[in-house]
């Protein structure tokens, strides 16, 4: 049963299903795999108003923003998921930092990218590595 209603989420209809936080995240995350990232973004969007999931919609929706292109918005976005309490705050900084980097801000997202890294799991930090070494290639072709 909430597979029809997801797929009809999908196809654009409205359901009641679809307020509830569990459902709205579902919801946003088949957008995400179908590559329908405003509609992904939408969706996150719905979930910043509800209590206990704002960090989630921010850092779903500042995704979506970036899959997008929307650099200036998948920063703000991220900011605003790093400030709020949820499980993803690494991501959530990593994403900030990579928006930073789209943005041209290299001294900026470098130093994001180390704050990230001090608290990052073992996994994240090899990527982390990665991106700090990017960043202090662009900053010595623009010295």
């Amino acid at each position: 049963m909430r597979t029809l209603a997801l797929v009809i989420g999908l196809l654009g209809a409205t359901n009641a299903w679809a307020d509830e936080p569990r459902d709205l995240l579902a919801q946003a995350k088949a957008f995400e795999r179908a590559g329908q990232w405003q509609e992904a973004r939408d969706a996150y969007g719905k979930l910043e108003a509800v209590d206990g999931w704002r960090g989630v919609g921010f850092y779903g929706e500042g995704w979506s923003a970036f899959q997008q292109g929307d650099f200036a918005a998948a920063a703000n976005l991220a900011a605003k998921a790093i400030a709020a309490p949820h499980s993803r705050r690494d991501e959530a900084r990593a994403l900030y930092g990579d928006a930073l980097f789209k943005l041209h801000e290299y001294e900026r997202a470098r130093n994001v990218y180390v704050v990230t890294e001090r608290s990052a799991p073992a996994a994240m930090k090899v990527m982390l590595q990665k991106k700090i070494a990017a960043c202090d290639r662009m900053l010595q072709k623009s010295s």
